[in-house]
């Protein structure tokens, strides 16, 4: 049979329908397929060969206890969890640490036998923890011990030896042997670095305390805060080459050389021969002279009637490179020396001049206390005349009636005193009136050893003490003078701003390492609770 032959009409029909049928089911199959996929329900992972097709939950561990070491002494435990899929979790347990002691060996010592403090066990690892000592015998009373080293895991000790008065080995010591045989590290504690210090991890060996540190991170940079401060630790960032050095070229030396001098005609002949200006030079004698690169300091003596009454004035004329130059150092100490040692050793500073302060840590009365761009005290309410050297230099008093903080604040104050009152208004004139501090009525009127401060212009300050409640090389008595002379002897020195520090006896004050005004009568001088200082400060980091 041929494939040319045409086929009936009746199987061409049955084909068609065979054909619309097979469409027909197989649409129906995979819609019905397609809607199962929309379902809510278990999903499967047809990728994992051990469990093809199996629908997979999610698994919560099931810990079982496992394996338990205990800790001891001087080494970490354990306890180790198992799950029942296999993973495992371990918990550790610190070092437990000596913890409770025993002597052995101990024994007191007699007349003619020395004694023995005993050496120190431990009651749980019964392992030597610290070696005694030796107690001579009575009969070597007066011995002291020399050369003594502790042990520690890995190096030897040495007991020391007993010597005399005269240095003669009495009692000669014994070599201590190591404690252990390695050091057994503990994490004591975690520094993170800042600007001021690097950071670290500190361990300690919890058998013979000896530390180390791991883990040494650099210091941080310093950040500026927009006015040439770090806005952590406060340091200043300004460029020592020169801030205020521009305004007064020649009252600062260009190299690192250093003057002092303490002699009037010294002082004068130099001034004369470097071509420079002593500030009223006509009246009284220069006692004390010093000019660095970054600080110019004069003071003299000078003795004024005021108000009736005789005075001894110290006038200080102050020059400062930078701001940071006029510092203070705060902190309540039995002598005006603890300070100025504070300042050396604490802030690197060298103190040329030194003045008292405010009383700052006297919160009954001082409300308000910014120290060298610090605030140790936020004002929540003032009482008395404020005065506030700013950053850029400047400085200006306010009435306690019209002192903002919060514009204080903002403009960036490197100091601020809470004492008063305030001696000249705001034309550079005496006030016709003051304001005492509410609790010491007589602070204007009466006369007193007194201290000031007082602004020219940026850089330049001046420091002025008067003495009072004592008598002169002469036998004169000096009195002092009261709040009106001070603001009128102020404006004559050249100030346009000038403020009242704490006086009486707190009025001291120092220069290059001379007191010039101290209380009369004192053994030692009162107590202070900061001063200002005009010096040199560590630059660089």
């Amino acid at each position: 049979m041929g494939f040319n032959k045409k086929l009936p009409v009746w199987v061409i029909i049955l084909l068609d329908l065979v054909l619309t049928a097979a469409v027909v089911l197989s649409f129906a199959y995979f819609h019905h397929v397609k809607d199962w996929g929309k379902t809510e329900g278990p999903k499967k992972d047809y990728n994992s060969p051990s469990a093809a097709g199996s629908t997979i939950e999610e698994h919560t561990h099931s810990w079982t206890e496992k394996e338990v070491k205990t800790p001891t002494c001087l080494t970490e435990g354990y306890v180790l969890y198992v799950c029942a899929c296999g993973e495992e979790q371990k918990n550790i347990l610190p070092a437990l640490g000596h913890s409770s002691y025993h002597l052995v060996n101990a024994k007191e010592a007699t007349e003619e036998e020395n004694g023995y403090t005993g050496d120190k066990y431990c009651d749980i690892c019964k392992k030597l923890v610290e070696y005694g000592e030796v107690i001579p015998a009575k009969k070597y009373n007066g011995l002291h011990l020399v050369n003594y080293s502790e042990p520690t895991c890995l190096e030897e000790g040495y007991s020391g030896d007993w010597v005399n008065e005269q240095g003669t080995v009495v009692i000669q010591g014994t070599v201590l042997l190591p404690l252990s045989d390695s050091h057994k590290f503990v994490l004591e504690r975690t520094e993170v670095p800042t600007c001021t210090s690097e950071g670290y991890s500190l361990y300690r060996c919890s058998a013979c305390g000896f530390e180390k540190k791991d883990d040494i991170q650099e210091r941080l940079p310093h950040e500026n805060d927009g006015n040439g401060y770090c806005r952590y630790c406060r340091k200043c960032l300004l460029d020592t080459s020169g801030d205020f050095g521009s305004l007064y070229p020649e009252k600062f030396i260009q190299d690192d050389s250093v003057v002092i001098l303490k002699d009037d005609a010294q002082i004068r002949a130099y001034a004369l021969q470097n071509r420079l200006t002593l500030e009223n030079a006509e009246k009284g004698t220069f006692i004390s002279f010093y000019r660095s690169h970054d600080v110019y300091m004069s003071v003299r003596q000078v003795d004024e009637v005021m108000n009736g009454y005789l005075a001894r004035c110290y006038v200080y004329d102050i020059y400062v490179r930078n701001i940071e130059n006029f510092y203070t150092v705060a902190g309540k100490a039995t002598s005006m020396e603890n300070l100025m040692e504070k300042a050396e050793t604490d802030l690197g500073c060298t103190v040329v001049g030194a003045v008292n302060g405010d009383y700052w840590s006297n919160s009954n009365h001082c409300r308000a206390a910014v120290r060298n761009g610090i605030l140790l005290r936020e004002p929540s309410k003032v009482d008395s005349d404020l005065c506030v050297l700013y950053r850029d230099g400047t400085m200006r008093t306010y009435r306690s009636s019209d002192f903002d903080w919060a514009a204080v604040d903002a403009a960036g104050p490197w100091q601020v005193w809470d004492f008063g009152p305030a001696l000249l208004d705001e034309n550079g004139d005496p006030y016709s009136s003051f304001e005492p501090r509410y609790y010491d009525k007589n602070l204007i009127t009466n006369t007193h050893p007194r201290m000031a401060v007082g602004y020219h212009q940026p850089g330049h300050y001046t420091l002025l003490s008067v003495d009072g409640r004592k008598k002169d090389e002469n036998g004169n008595y000096i009195y002092g003078c009261n709040i009106p002379s001070l603001a009128q002897y102020m404006k004559e020195l050249g100030c346009t701003v000038a403020y009242n520090l704490d006086g009486g006896d707190s009025a001291q004050a120092y220069a290059n390492g001379d007191p010039i005004r101290q209380a009369e009568g004192r053994d030692t001088q009162r107590v202070i609770s900061d001063i200002l200082c005009v010096g040199e400060v560590k630059k660089g980091s």
